[in-house]
């Protein structure tokens, strides 16, 4: 049914979501120290901006992380706009995250929000190729979704970005996505396969977590007492209550000598990005205890923070041992 002269949206006064798929190190320089970035962008934008936790494979990436900012169309392009900054507002003038430092980005849109992407004969991402100077390539994922991968200087990236979530928000206004049941939680870059110990060493269970079982390769399983548990009641698993919230607590468990070093990283950036994006306290021992070659990873926090803390441990430790 056609709307009336009266009834007639415009897309500046219209609520919709962009989804964007941001690399690990993005994820992190976008949260920033103690969260300072992301709310920054936040209040300046007047949007809502939600990172998940969890790594995505999407088109045979690993390094996805879903990033969705819901808001009015001019807060949604200017957040776009500070979020692929953000390298050059804390670069220091460097040229290799300057505005004509290559970039690459991916945004996530539905099929028929594509179909407005494109335009008839792709008209519309013609058109957005040549003002934006960028290479965008739409390719569908499923039957629900497509990718639209944008490539080239990074001020031209951001530039095409925006153009396409000016099309989303015409196309929110000519056809308004169905609200979609909420779906589930993201799962972790890749299982790690449960490392067999004997029974007489190690008589315990791996720690079950929302990531699945915290036995990676390197890992030393500990008693599942260790991890702090969720308050019972009809609230959802893992949601402590607010008016009985625990004191901080502590997981500790035993990280092999290779598995250690895949965590701290070359000169420590690996452990100091996980640090700089979780809430949590991660502490990993300097040395071997008691002479088996493991050392003692400890991460102190609330149940919450424990947990966003494992999901960005997992994926960089190894999936094997070395032989």
């Amino acid at each position: 049914m056609k709307r009336s002269v009266d009834d007639a949206l415009d897309a500046s006064t219209v609520q919709f979501s962009t989804r964007l798929l941001l690399s690990h190190k993005e994820a992190g320089l976008l949260i920033g120290k103690g969260g300072a970035n992301i709310k920054d962008v936040r209040e300046s934008s007047s949007t809502q901006i939600k990172v998940e936790q969890a790594q995505m494979v999407v088109a045979g990436n690993y390094d996805s992380r879903l990033v969705t900012i819901t808001g009015f169309v001019e807060g949604i392009t200017y957040a776009v706009g500070r979020i692929y900054t953000l390298d050059q507002e804390e670069g220091g003038g460097d040229p290799s995250v300057g505005p004509a430092a290559d970039r690459a980005a991916r945004c996530l849109i539905s099929k028929s929000q594509s179909g407005r992407v494109i335009g008839k004969g792709g008209s519309k991402v013609n058109h957005i190729r040549n003002d934006s100077g960028a290479t965008v390539k739409i390719v569908d994922l499923d039957p629900n979704d497509s990718l639209v991968s944008v490539n080239g200087p990074a001020a031209a990236v951001v530039q095409a970005l925006q153009m396409v979530v000016k099309e989303l928000a015409e196309h929110a206004v000519e056809k308004p996505e169905p609200k979609r049941s909420a779906p589930p939680p993201a799962q972790p870059m890749m299982p790690p396969p449960a490392v067999h110990h004997a029974a007489a060493a190690w008589p315990y269970a791996p720690l079950q977590t929302p990531y699945g079982a915290l036995s990676p390769a390197g890992f030393a399983p500990q008693p599942l007492s260790t991890l702090p548990q969720p308050v019972s009641g009809p609230a959802h698993a893992g949601v402590v209550s607010a008016e009985a919230a625990p004191p901080p607590a502590t997981l500790e468990q035993m990280l092999s000598h290779h598995s250690a070093g895949c965590l701290i990283g070359r000169g420590g950036a690996g452990i100091r990005e996980v640090r700089s994006m979780c809430r949590a306290k991660i502490e990993l021992a300097s040395e071997p205890e008691g002479g088996h070659g493991l050392r003692r990873l400890t991460i102190t926090g609330s149940l919450e923070d424990i947990y966003q803390a494992l999901g960005s441990i997992m994926p960089r430790l190894p999936a094997s041992l070395p032989s």
